[in-house]
């Protein structure tokens, strides 16, 4: 598959590079891994960059629910983490005590379709591209969301967070960085939904469009209480979260700071203790004024949305047909 303008290639997932040496199922595990598996019964898909903090926040701030301390679990989609299998991912909700409904959000779940460039990073963690499968054959009751946003702003969105964690240059050219990271891909919501609708249930996968459902405020506590009866939570007349901001914007002089020499963090590379080249740019950071840092401001060219506009258009009319739902780009 080609894409015309940007001159990328798209790998469907059933050719992709890497895939699991065997799949695990619910039922071939412990009666005790078997009694937590029952119990995940939602998933967070993605996209990343769509909404998935803010849903996941709303979620795991019910009294009801269970979500890990550390949201992301990357099990179905990073390989060395499947292969430790079903009772590494169990153990994640050990601390859920007698909470019912448990669940994780790993955005990069929704992401199937990817490039050459992207299957063959030399990333420390080889990636899996063809995960429905892997999951619904451990995942029996597990209900599915995915958050929909703007692909442009999406896109946007991921260009800044990939510039601030060195992934590469600030101010490169989208052109230049297109096949990488997920960048376009994970926009390309026609294909990766048509992906997961190949493999699961419509009934069992619900989608939320970021700008129509969780961006304005009038809208956030129905949206929360539909999820809340997706997944088989009690609704609720007020939530603590609904108005809470996720994941703020990191300042974009640490994207310069980052591609020093001794600084520049190796991919994936942000555990804990934090280096101390991390630690110096950090601090640098903090003390720069603000009229530091609007000069050192990274965003994607009005000439590259434009380019991303005319890309994702025909894409778009082909989600609204796949959705059977008006959408707002």
């Amino acid at each position: 598959m080609q894409i015309s303008a940007l001159d990328v290639e798209i790998i469907p997932p059933e050719k992709a590079r890497h895939r699991a040496n065997a799949v695990h199922r619910f039922e071939d595990q412990s009666p005790e891994t078997q009694a937590t598996l029952e119990n995940i019964h939602f998933v967070i898909l993605g996209a990343q960059k769509g909404g998935t903090t803010w849903l996941s926040d709303v979620i795991r701030k019910h009294e009801d629910a269970y979500i890990p301390v550390q949201k992301e679990l990357h099990y179905f989609n990073v390989i060395d983490h499947y292969k430790n299998g079903p009772e590494w991912y169990a153990s994640y909700f050990k601390d859920a005590g007698d909470k019912k409904i448990l669940g994780e959000a790993t955005p990069n779940y929704m992401w199937n379709y990817a490039t050459p460039a992207e299957q063959n990073a030399p990333d420390t963690d080889i990636r899996l591209h063809d995960m429905a499968p892997n999951l619904k054959a451990l995942l029996p009751n597990a209900k599915l969301l995915a958050c929909l946003r703007d692909p442009v702003a999406r896109t946007a969105s991921a260009y800044y967070h990939l510039a601030t964690r060195a992934r590469f240059a600030p101010r490169t050219p989208i052109r230049d960085c297109a096949d990488r990271f997920g960048l376009l891909t994970m926009s390309r919501y026609d294909l990766q939904m048509d992906y997961w609708f190949r493999h699961v249930s419509r009934d069992d996968l619900k989608v939320i469009i970021y700008e129509d459902e969780i961006k304005p405020d009038e809208a956030k506590m129905n949206t929360a209480n539909e999820v809340f009866r997706f997944i088989g939570l009690p609704e609720k007349e007020e939530h603590p979260a609904i108005f809470k901001r996720s994941n703020d914007k990191e300042k974009p002089a640490l994207a310069w700071l980052r591609q020093i020499p001794g600084i520049k963090p190796k991919p994936f590379d942000w555990t804990r203790p934090i280096k101390p080249g991390e630690r110096i740019a950090q601090g640098i950071n903090r003390r720069l004024p603000q009229t530091v840092q609007n000069m050192l401001d990274i965003k994607i060219s009005q000439a590259d949305r434009d380019m991303l506009q005319e890309y994702f258009e025909p894409h778009n009319r082909r989600l609204e047909e796949l959705l059977e739902r008006k959408l707002p780009w």
